[in-house]
């Protein structure tokens, strides 16, 4: 049987990430926004790290740069995690729209960037360049991902599908 290994902290967790099989990743909603790591070989929790404005991480993913990104709830903004010296840093807001306070799944796997789905008063994506860390607009006002490849990004808004080429992310067609 193997050992219990409790979740410390909150009250449930949206993100989950498999961090090159060394480590589980947990970002935790409710109340607090905890990104808790668990080492796999030793089955010990690192010190649970947080954005004390944050009340959710709710999903990560991993971006070319080795460093793991999370969108949160209410700030809207973009966090990134540094597994090698477990730091969390708030990257700040991703979204020009006042309300919107979610930014709330990011997509790696774009070269040089995150795609960030921002949402709550005006639903949009936004693009952060890893090299800048600056964060802009991206596709067609109202916009959601619909699918990704090796070599495209498909968006959607309404009936409507939109694709873009990797990694120039020009209209593809």
């Amino acid at each position: 049987a193997s050992p219990d290994l409790p979740l410390p902290g909150d009250n449930g967790a949206w993100a989950v990430l498999n961090y090159r099989d060394e480590k589980l990743l947990i970002g935790t909603c409710g109340q607090y926004g905890y990104l808790h790591c668990l080492d796999l070989k030793s089955r010990q929790w690192a010190a649970p790290l947080r954005d004390k404005k944050e009340q959710y991480v709710w999903n990560l993913c991993l971006g070319e740069d080795g460093m793991v990104y999370g969108g949160t709830y209410p700030g809207c903004v973009l966090l990134r995690y540094d597994p090698g010296r477990q730091v969390l840093e708030n990257l700040g807001r991703v979204s020009e729209v006042e309300g919107n306070l979610y930014s709330r799944m990011v997509y790696g796997g774009i070269p040089g960037h995150i795609l960030i789905a921002c949402g709550y008063a005006e639903v949009h994506l936004a693009l952060w360049n890893i090299r800048t860390g600056k964060a802009r607009p991206f596709g067609k006002p109202g916009a959601s991902v619909r699918e990704g490849g090796a070599d495209f990004l498909c968006t959607q808004v309404g009936e409507e599908l939109d694709f873009y080429d990797l990694p120039t992310l020009e209209p593809a067609g």
